[in-house]
């Protein structure tokens, strides 16, 4: 698909959209950047008429532009806070409307390991969902800092590194709260949308990079039984992605 025809309109735009979230899919699983002139999708009617449907296409390009920018080599830090400083702003500034109209906030003890997040229209579950992702992402990013040269000497003398290493581990469980509370936001927004069909295929994709984090067995009852519903709903195949995160959380279990 060439991407300049997103900037035409019609079904030209609609299957380059379309075209670019299969990319995301793609990058986000494999960690590769983008490699789509996404440039293009600046100047599309989706992006310029700045109607209600438009903020779910910038939420869409924002997350795009972040993998195109975390992925590339080398990383460039002054790209990634640009990547934040969009997502940000989409944030405060996006309408009433991608605010949900009813949200329960997650609790195990009611059985309830998702929030509900019940949004007006699909294409609202649809932006909010890629904000969350798009969140999750600078988050995951931020835990691979470094100058990533095990080689290099110790800057600090024995005593100040192990302080050094409580707060590196502090600082990872920050992270980890961080991924989790948005991936749990990724998920309730599929399983409390049910018209928005793409949020379940996203939540599904997003298990596969960061379901591992989920570390209650509360929570993997709920994911198992999320990947369930969704193979009776689409006919996918569910099974791989069961027996990965099976591996994973018992691999932890272990510990």
């Amino acid at each position: 698909m060439v991407p300049e025809f997103a900037a035409l309109g019609g079904v030209g735009e609609a299957a380059c959209w379309l075209s670019l979230r299969e990319d995301i899919y793609v990058s986000l699983t494999t960690q590769t950047p983008i490699k789509a002139n996404i440039d293009c999708f600046l100047n599309s009617p989706s992006i310029r008429r700045s109607d209600d449907y438009s903020w779910a296409s910038l939420s869409i390009l924002n997350l795009a532009y972040l993998l195109k920018r975390a992925f590339s080599e080398p990383l460039s830090l002054s790209d990634l806070a640009q990547s934040r400083n969009e997502i940000e702003d989409w944030d405060f500034r996006r309408p009433s409307s991608y605010y949900p109209f009813k949200h329960r906030p997650r609790s195990r003890q009611e059985g309830r390991c998702f929030p509900e997040i019940w949004m007006l229209l699909p294409h609202h579950a649809v932006g909010l969902q890629y904000y969350h992702i798009s969140r999750i992402l600078l988050s995951a990013v931020g835990s691979s800092g470094g100058n990533g040269d095990e080689s290099s000497p110790p800057t600090h003398p024995p005593s100040t590194n192990i302080v050094h290493t409580y707060r590196t581990l502090a600082e990872s469980r920050v992270r980890e709260r961080q991924i989790k509370h948005h991936l749990y936001a990724v998920l309730g927004l599929a399983t409390s949308n049910p018209r928005a069909e793409n949020t379940w295929f996203t939540a599904r994709h997003c298990l596969a990079v960061w379901g591992a984090y989920f570390r209650h067995p509360a929570d993997h009852h709920a994911v198992l039984e999320f990947l369930e519903i969704w193979r009776r709903r689409s006919g996918w195949r569910t099974a791989d992605l069961v027996d990965s995160l099976r591996q994973h959380w018992s691999e932890h279990d272990d510990e």
